[in-house]
């Protein structure tokens, strides 16, 4: 939903008991649909957590840690929907009162911390690893206002020299799987396991993969888009009549993996943590890696503003704008 109500995607096909004019009605089934299922996906994680304790982590170091990862991931979701939510620590039948935001940021970290004590090297971008725990947590601490702990775990990720931005933004994207160097972590699901077939959202019928076209990038978007900007084709493929997005290619045919942390997110989470004029570097090495040139910066504020541009630019459809403009205190100033 953060993608939809961000104002660079608008509905064409839309459920007006739901959501109308990008507004989300709170008693609509868009909302409680995502309590209800991250809190379904809680209990199982709470219940692996809970069987590893009674075992002992020792031999269940890897499944230890993907556990906390998957619920900080949930936690995130939660506090950056809803704000302070009931914090549970293990499975239970009673009715809970909500713990505060800050309690719920702090259990977040606790995950996120453990998560990194006991997660190490994959040999896939598809399993959860010691730098998938890492991305997530300088996200978090970004999130929280803790720009020291953030630029902290981003420049470790780019000092590492695994990762890289890549000259071709296509090649990050779509149900092919090439192989990419910015990629971080991703949900992988194959065809036969009834997918994540999120670009049947995006695509029109129309589209060799068929589509479902409820969701497409605006054209006020598209404007503000530099023509040398490599990720415009992604960003705006044309269909028909139609712009859709096109980062997720398979549509109805295949399931696209879901990118969860890539280098890119992390080269502006630098950006922003490290501030003005540190930050300036980071920033410019991601624009120029986008065919684009440097960024006239030359103030605090003037960074904040270039890197909040530049993640509408880069991180469209990856659900994370709308709250990029609630933590900046910007969603009244740009929405309305």
């Amino acid at each position: 939903c953060f993608d939809v109500l961000g104002g660079d995607l608008t509905q064409k096909n839309y459920n007006p008991i739901d959501v109308y004019n990008n507004y989300m009605k709170t008693l609509g089934s868009n909302v409680s649909s995502q309590w209800n299922n991250l809190y379904n996906q809680l209990y199982h994680v709470n219940s692996l957590i809970a069987a590893i304790d009674r075992a002992g982590i020792s031999g269940n170091e890897t499944y230890y840690g993907e556990a906390h990862y998957f619920r900080a991931m949930i936690y995130i979701n939660l506090v950056t929907r809803w704000g302070g939510v009931p914090v549970l620590k293990k499975n239970t039948m009673d009715k809970v009162a909500r713990n505060t935001k800050a309690e719920t940021w702090n259990f977040i970290n606790e995950n996120l911390e453990t998560a990194m004590k006991y997660l190490g090297a994959t040999d896939s971008y598809y399993l959860v690893s010691l730098d998938a725990a890492k991305a997530l947590a300088a996200r978090a601490y970004l999130y929280q206002g803790n720009k020291a702990r953030a630029a902290e775990l981003a420049e470790d990720l780019i000092g590492s020299k695994k990762y890289a931005l890549e000259s071709d933004f296509a090649k990050i994207f779509g149900y092919q799987r090439q192989s990419n160097k910015e990629t971080i972590f991703a949900f992988y699901m194959d065809d036969t396991e009834g997918g994540l077939t999120i670009g049947s959202q995006y695509f029109t019928y129309a589209y060799e993969n068929k589509g479902s076209g409820n969701y497409f990038p605006t054209a006020s978007f598209e404007k503000i888009f530099d023509d040398m900007d490599k990720r415009k084709a992604i960003t705006f493929v044309t269909v028909g009549t139609d712009k859709c997005l096109g980062k997720y290619p398979g549509s109805q045919a295949h399931a696209d993996p879901v990118i969860i942390s890539r280098i890119g997110e992390i080269y502006l989470i630098s950006a922003e943590a490290l501030g003005y004029p540190d930050g300036c570097d980071r920033l410019n090495e991601l624009r120029a890696a986008r065919g684009l040139g440097a960024a006239a910066v030359a103030s605090q504020a003037d960074l904040e503003e270039a890197v909040l541009l530049e993640r509408r630019f880069e991180l469209c459809g990856e659900n994370l704008i709308w709250y990029d403009y609630i933590r900046m205190n910007k969603a009244m100033e740009k929405l309305g």
